[in-house]
């Protein structure tokens, strides 16, 4: 009797180990997704209108160079995001028992559709902005009106429209992944439930059911690389966020 007890306790932390894992896993790929992204849109952003960064955000390192601005930025501003929406996504993709719980590779195609739609949205924004600019349809106020060189503030105002259109789409997309996940967590269980149907409408007169070969997923290695690198790049992030998190706050606390 101990020993079954023993052991049913072991299965139950072991598939609780493996729960947290998987919900982790998830959360570093919002992460890694999030600042990657970050990343490339500040690469264009930043070499458009460097102003943006240097004049329109606080220059923690004073870099200078665009390419590490966008470095600096492109981590600052977007890992607490992923983070919040990883987590919620964890949450919806791996709570309850009742459904089939999904994995962070399971994520890895639709969170790389959000991203590639938050893209296109930002950069549909900064090519509306700069050509309103143009035209006078819109100006900066004070005090970045007189901050910014004026020569520079029409891409300064296509690099606002194009980073407040992506903060919007990428809320709208995280909200979106979510019910995704939960809507596919439901699918799912109703294929699952349609298999056992079928199967225990065959079996056999010798009691045994005949034999159901499992779909089984092949990723291909384009996914198998690009999940490896995101959960990298969101552990790396998150740990270089809450650093810089406690250092700004014992600066300011001096």
């Amino acid at each position: 009797m101990t020993t079954t007890v023993g052991s049913g306790k072991e299965n139950i932390f072991a598939r609780l180990r493996r729960n947290v894992c998987a919900a982790i896993q998830i959360v570093l790929l919002g992460v890694g997704a999030a600042v990657t992204y970050g990343v490339l849109q500040d690469q264009v952003t930043a070499h458009v209108c460097v102003e943006y960064f240097t004049i329109g955000h606080t220059d923690f390192f004073n870099l200078g160079d665009p390419t590490l601005i966008a470095f600096e930025w492109g981590l600052i501003a977007t890992w607490w995001a992923g983070l919040l929406l990883g987590a919620l996504v964890a949450c919806i993709a791996r709570v309850g028992t009742r459904r089939p719980r999904l994995s962070a590779r399971d994520l890895l195609r639709p969170t790389l559709v959000v991203q590639g739609c938050v893209g296109l949205v930002a950069l549909v924004a900064g090519v509306t902005g700069y050509i309103v600019a143009k035209a006078g349809g819109v100006s900066l106020t004070q005090p970045l009106a007189s901050a910014v060189p004026q020569a520079r503030q029409v891409a300064f105002l296509a690099d606002l429209w194009a980073h407040d259109a992506a903060y919007a789409a990428g809320a709208l997309g995280g909200v979106a992944l979510g019910l995704w996940t939960w809507r596919q967590r439901g699918v799912l269980q109703k294929t699952q439930r349609d298999r056992k149907q079928q199967e225990d409408a065959l079996v056999s007169p010798t009691g045994r059911a005949p034999g159901h070969a499992e779909p089984v997923h092949v990723g291909r290695r384009w996914e198998t690389i690009a999940f490896r690198v995101l959960l990298i790049v969101g552990s790396f992030s998150l740990v270089l966020g809450v650093l810089f998190i406690l250092a700004t706050s014992a600066l300011s606390g001096l």
